[in-house]
């Protein structure tokens, strides 16, 4: 089990498999499978890497703390990543977990984006 650094508050700090993670530690989910193996959905992030070539552009909708947006950031160096992520103090989470993993391939944004009945995509702030 990985050394789990308390940062206060609700936020936890783990060395986890595609670098660190700050997460929330009352995460029932994805902070606690960070927390006990170091990544969430291993399988997703297997059939991403057969997906993404170096120099690919991805699109992340829902990137919540980053735990994929990591992954793929490092699997496309000459590619950019945009990671989408509504919700305010998971946005702040995805963001330090870009930063201290000093990724320069990632824009993150905070709003959600929704499809329509006409299929356009519409930026929700």
């Amino acid at each position: 089990m990985p050394e789990i650094i308390s940062l206060g508050g609700f936020n936890e700090l783990v060395k986890a498999k595609y670098g660190w993670m700050i997460y929330k530690k009352n995460d029932t989910y994805i902070g606690s499978s960070i927390r006990e193996y170091g990544e969430w959905s291993s399988g997703e992030i297997e059939i991403i890497k057969q997906l993404v070539e170096p120099s690919d552009v991805v699109i992340e909708l829902g990137s919540n703390i980053g735990s994929h947006t990591l992954p793929i950031a490092q699997l496309v160096p000459e590619g950019l990543v945009y990671a989408f992520e509504p919700q305010n103090l998971i946005f702040l989470n995805l963001c330090a977990n870009i930063s201290i993993n000093s990724i320069t391939n990632c824009i993150c944004e905070k709003f959600a984006l929704s499809d329509s009945i006409n299929g356009n995509l519409h930026a929700l702030k």
